[in-house]
């Protein structure tokens, strides 16, 4: 029985415009930098050989994120629909959505 969601993960391109997004336009803060390597991550990932940094991020609420940066899997930027398969979005509420949204995408 599922008790909660832990946290979402997100792989990301610029994970320093990320983690600057994250922690001072939404609130969230460092809670675990890590970069992984080895048997175990590429286990755990499918991927062989995979180099990426983790870094998870927790609001005062206890929710959390995760963004994954692989250096050794680089990955196009995709353009994706809203009806496509998977994950689709993250919501938060926020004071300012204009602002924020003019943050990130500039």
């Amino acid at each position: 029985m599922i008790k909660e969601i832990r946290h979402t993960g997100i792989a990301v391109y610029d994970l320093k415009k990320s983690l600057w997004f994250y922690k001072e336009k939404i609130g969230f803060e460092i809670f675990k930098y890590v970069n992984e390597s080895g048997n175990f991550i590429d286990k755990i990932l499918g991927i062989r050989n995979v180099m990426v940094t983790t870094v998870k991020m927790v609001l005062k609420n206890g929710q959390m994120i995760e963004m994954l940066d692989f250096s050794s899997h680089k990955r196009n930027v995709l353009q994706r629909s809203i009806n496509d398969i998977g994950p689709t979005h993250l919501a938060f509420t926020v004071d300012n959505v204009d602002e924020i949204y003019n943050d990130f995408f500039t």
